[in-house]
């Protein structure tokens, strides 16, 4: 009878240890590996959810397609440009590149990347959907001549030297050339396919709230990402609320500055600021006309010595310490410290009342004049700016009245150049000041001056930026970069206000370094 009770109590301990032992190895196993299947969740505001990779040159909209697509070459976070589907490049010269592509690697419906694919999609212009295809990404102005020269590898002739033609290659993605000849092109962008390591978005509604899945390419050729899916949940302000305090999110991103503030002592979320590369200004209409928003019979804009008046009678400081606090840094140029073309002998801009007025004056304008400031009627932040901007136009006998309009109408009357004063914001998302210069600051002609509302033209400005357009030597580079921003500011088409930091509330335990570009990748997070 003892030893039956003995080998019961062997039996149950040996049972014990047994349940207990597996109960940790399935705690271990979920831990290590069940994790990595967890789907992310990433609040995001103003994303517009659009499969042409080429349709929208937003950071946002960038950010989303790109867990799809890839490029030749990318940009890591510190700036950076790293091989992706490019194995490498070598100039033969200052405008031949030969680009090797990696083998082995496969769209998500297993077609082989090949050079076709490559050249397919430089090409793009000629399925062209959107007509800002060929003004934003200037694909079909990169190049002469583009060439195959073995399944992997192509040779690209630019029509002039180029030097930053790394850094506009990473927004050009490459398309499933046989899938897209073959479906067509609507049903591509309905059924989008890549070689990213996400994959088939599925688009689905809450309410008022647009959720964007994708799931993880489990064939991808690189790092596998650690989250199996990722949701982008759209909201707004308004209809993010009633999640809010549910905590139900990992990340919040591209959402404006009030709902930071508003949000940021959550008890399990971190508030992750960074310096950015973005400048934000105002827009002065430079051209030598009246419109229907300028008081005088001429623009009094067009007098670089009135702009320098407006410049000087501002107090960007006061703007950054009412408005931002440390979310961001008072402007003195187009360019933010943090990239290439910067230039610190500029001044720090200060206000100057009395030397505004005596410019004003010297134009016979110390009586003053009325312009208007157009901004968007949801724009909060800008509407603030506006209120001090009303302020400080007074002590100079400048009457600013404000016109809140929906986003039709401002982009209309900023196309047809039909404005006085609005507010800009652009960046220098590859860290490197050329696309500023070229879209803000040249000219509007040709492929040059796209952003360039303000009608502002410099004929010696224009050499400049048309000749470190094609200089490779980067200390050459630096040098004109610098005297061009000398020269601009110098003439204010632009009064540069701030340069905003890039913003986002994380979960704490979310492992992710948050990127002065302002893109958004899954692939880059874990636990």
């Amino acid at each position: 009878m003892v030893r039956k009770v003995v080998k019961s109590k062997f039996l149950v301990k040996h049972f014990l240890v047994f349940v207990l032992l597996y109960f940790i190895s399935i705690v271990f196993i979920n831990f290590y590996i069940g994790t990595s299947n967890q789907t992310l969740k990433i609040a995001a505001n103003d994303l517009t959810v659009y499969f042409d990779p080429y349709k929208y040159n937003k950071s946002n909209i960038l950010s989303l397609n790109q867990h799809i697509f890839e490029s030749l070459v990318t940009i890591d976070s510190s700036g950076k440009v790293i091989p992706l589907l490019a194995e490498n490049w070598i100039n033969i010269d200052d405008k031949t590149w030969i680009f090797n592509l990696k083998k082995n690697i496969y769209f998500t419906n297993n077609d082989p990347l090949t050079a076709d694919d490559v050249i397919f999609s430089f090409e793009r212009v000629k399925i062209d959907i959107n007509s800002n295809t060929t003004t934003d990404f200037g694909i079909n102005l990169a190049y002469s001549k583009i060439e195959k020269i073995n399944d992997y590898s192509i040779k690209i002739v630019t029509s002039s030297i180029f030097p930053t033609f790394l850094l506009k290659l990473r927004n050009c993605v490459i398309l499933p050339k046989k899938y897209i000849e073959k479906n067509g092109l609507q049903y591509f962008l309905e059924n989008p396919i890549g070689t990213g390591p996400y994959m088939n978005p599925q688009i689905t509604k809450i309410e008022n709230i647009k959720i964007v899945t994708l799931s993880r390419n489990d064939k991808y050729w690189g790092k596998k990402p650690y989250f199996k899916k990722v949701q982008f949940y759209i909201c707004d302000n308004q209809n993010i609320e009633q999640f809010m305090m549910k905590e139900n999110f990992d990340l919040f991103v591209w959402f404006d500055l009030n709902f930071y503030l508003k949000y940021q002592n959550l008890k399990n979320y971190n508030k992750l600021s960074t310096a950015g590369l973005r400048t934000n200004f105002l827009i002065l209409n430079c051209l030598d006309k009246k419109n229907d928003y300028i008081s005088l019979q001429t623009n009094p804009l067009a007098n670089e010595l009135v702009r320098k008046a407006i410049y000087y009678t501002i107090n960007t400081n006061e703007i950054v310490n009412k408005i931002f606090s440390d979310n961001a840094t008072s402007a003195n140029q187009l360019v933010s410290p943090f990239v290439i073309g910067f230039n610190p002998k500029i001044p720090k801009q200060t206000q100057n009342i009395e030397f505004a007025k005596r410019l004003l004056s010297s134009v016979n304008l110390s009586s003053g004049f009325s312009i208007t400031f157009h901004y968007l009627i949801q724009d909060k932040i800008w509407e603030k700016i506006a209120i001090l901007l009303q302020d400080y136009l007074k002590a100079i006998n400048i009457d600013l009245k404000l016109i809140k309009v929906d986003e039709s109408e401002f982009f209309k009357i900023r196309k047809e150049q039909n404005f006085s004063m609005i507010p800009f914001s652009l960046s220098s998302a590859t860290g490197d000041a050329l696309f500023i210069i070229s879209t803000l600051i040249h000219t509007k002609i040709e492929s040059w001056g796209y952003y360039n509302y303000s009608g502002f033209s410099d004929k010696q400005t224009d050499e400049l930026i048309e000749k470190v357009n094609e200089e490779f030597d980067e200390q050459k580079r630096i040098a004109l970069y610098q005297k061009i921003m000398e020269l601009t500011m110098d003439k204010v088409p632009y009064i540069p206000l701030y340069w905003p930091n890039v913003i986002a509330l994380c979960r704490k335990n979310l492992k992710w370094q948050i990127r002065s570009d302002e893109r958004v990748y899954a692939f880059e997070m874990s636990y």
